[in-house]
């Protein structure tokens, strides 16, 4: 599960260990991760995975399969919303770097670890209601025209 620390990802972590599944959480730093996933009752692993890095996500995909798990589901919460102004990783808007490109680098690196009957689940806000009349600008990935 993607965002492990805080808010609902926090949470959802929480809860699945309670109900007994080994939570394999990911934040932005090991430390992070490891933290959060020390208060969570049962077995819990964090892993760095800052989503706006693709490096980052590479070296979470490998952590996981180095240790071998199978994957009854990959849950993407983590996410970043609104930021007061235009910030960039790897020359896109960090909030789609961060809430797309990042959980598709890590769902699509994960699949083989993916059990057969596996689910893929992405947790998504109400801002889809704003997005622009046309849908995605897919010629302002950056965020250079607002």
């Amino acid at each position: 599960m993607t965002g492990c620390n805080s808010g609902i990802g926090r949470e959802a972590c929480r809860v699945v260990a309670l109900r007994g599944a080994l939570v394999l959480g990911t934040a932005r730093t090991k430390e992070k991760a490891e933290a959060a996933c020390a208060t969570f009752p049962g077995k819990a692993i964090g892993y760095a995975c800052e989503l706006s890095d693709p490096s980052s996500v590479r070296g979470c995909v490998a952590a996981v399969k180095a240790d071998g798990h199978r994957l009854d589901a990959i849950i993407c919460i983590a996410g970043i919303m609104m930021l007061p102004k235009l910030e960039k990783s790897h020359g896109y808007a960090l909030q789609f770097s961060t809430n797309y490109l990042g959980h598709f680098m890590l769902v699509t690196g994960l699949l083989e670890q993916l059990k057969d009957e596996g689910r893929v689940v992405m947790l998504s806000s109400e801002g889809h209601r704003r997005a622009p009349v046309g849908g995605i600008e897919f010629d302002n990935l950056s965020g250079d025209k607002g």
